[in-house]
Parts: structure tokens; C-alpha cells; sequence
């Protein structure tokens, strides 16, 4: 499952890529990451956050957390933008 969203995200990023270079827009590739979360969420609430895997646990959501909280950002600069030419 992961490989397969792995997959459709680097898609998505080749068809942003081809219409804007460097793009805000390249967030939306990370939307498939919502499913995730809730997986996330559980095995969190589940796991020893001692162990290796808990630490682990701890950092990835972390860090996913933190990148969908700037990819909502990027979207909605892009959105609101007056001069797109500066995106």
C-alpha cells in the first residue's frame, strides 16, 4: 500500500512539475498522507513510546504532523496569492 502511494505521489509531482516548475502546489502531493494519520494516531496511542519503535513512532508523526501543517500553508498562499509569477 505504501509503495502504491509512493508511486501515485511522484505522478502527481511530475504533472505539477510539468505546468509550474517550482510550485506551492507541490503540497498537494502529501494529501495522500491523510490516511495515514489515523493509523498514526492509533499505533501512538498503542505502543511503548520507550522502545525503538515508539521513539520512532514519536518522530515520524511528528514530523508528518509538521509537514501537512505547512503543506496546508503552501496551498492556501498559493490560493490567495495575488502574483502567482513569485510562487
Amino acid at each position: 500500500m505504501v509503495a502504491v502511494l509512493c508511486v501515485i505521489t511522484v505522478m502527481i509531482a511530475g504533472q505539477i512539475h510539468r505546468k509550474e516548475r517550482f510550485s506551492r502546489l507541490t503540497s498537494l502531493c502529501h494529501v495522500l498522507w491523510l490516511p495515514l494519520a489515523p493509523f498514526m494516531i492509533e499505533a501512538l496511542l498503542s505502543a511503548d513510546l520507550t522502545s525503538w519503535y515508539g521513539i520512532w513512532l514519536v518522530y515520524v508523526s511528528a514530523t508528518m504532523t509538521i509537514c501537512l501543517v505547512l503543506d496546508v500553508w503552501n496551498v492556501g498562499k498559493y490560493i490567495f496569492a495575488e502574483d502567482r509569477s513569485l510562487l
